[in-house]
Formats: C-alpha cells, sequence, structure tokens
C-alpha cells in the first residue's frame, strides 16, 4: 500500500484532488474511477491532504437551486410538470418536489389532465 500511496500522490497531487472533489463535485466512487486508486486510498490521501470529506451523498450541494419564481412561473404558470422541470435541472423528479415543499407551492395531483 505504501507504494499505491506514493504513486496517488504524484498523480493526484492535492490540487488535482481539491480541483475533482470540491470543484467538480465528483465523488470518491468518480474519483476513483477516474484515477484508477481505490477509494481507500482516495480517502488516506484526502487525510494526508488535510481535507475533510464529505459525510454523505451530495451534501457538500444541492442539485442546483430552484429559484420559487421560477418554479412558480414553469410549473403553475405554464403547467409544466415537475417531472420536467427536474429534467431541466439535472436532478430527481424527488428532489423539485421538495423544492416545491420549501417554497409552499401546492402540487397538482398525479395523472391529471392538463387542461
Amino acid at each position: 500500500m505504501p507504494r499505491i500511496r506514493m504513486r496517488a500522490r504524484k498523480e493526484v497531487p492535492p490540487d488535482t484532488f481539491s480541483r475533482l472533489y470540491f470543484d467538480e463535485h465528483h465523488s470518491l466512487d468518480k474519483i476513483a474511477e477516474l484515477t484508477g486508486f481505490s477509494r481507500k486510498v482516495l480517502t488516506a490521501l484526502a487525510q494526508e491532504y488535510g481535507m475533510s470529506l464529505r459525510s454523505g451523498p451530495r451534501d457538500d450541494k444541492r442539485r442546483g437551486v430552484v429559484e420559487k419564481d421560477w418554479l412558480m412561473e414553469q410549473y403553475i404558470d405554464h403547467r409544466r410538470t415537475l417531472a420536467d422541470l427536474a429534467r431541466e435541472k439535472g436532478m430527481s423528479t424527488t428532489n423539485m418536489t421538495r423544492w416545491a415543499h420549501t417554497h409552499n407551492i401546492p402540487l397538482r395531483p398525479r395523472g391529471g389532465r392538463v387542461a
């Protein structure tokens, strides 16, 4: 393992690790896929570099911010579906539903006719 970690230090220096993990928001699994080093090696590198890792998936940021005005206009005024809006924002329908609840936007019944 010491040899592997030495190679990892060389190929994934602190600035590269920081860019991939914090700036580009890649998971350790994705960085492992990109670099060829295991998640375990990457975790040890992060500790060595003094970087705190996220405690769970996506706790670093929400999958985009959904402004209340935009959601009201698209969902209420234009009668678009939450699934359609979620695709546009690159998030799950469940997450878009959470945004609607956060902004106190009343949800239409599912499967109802669109006027």
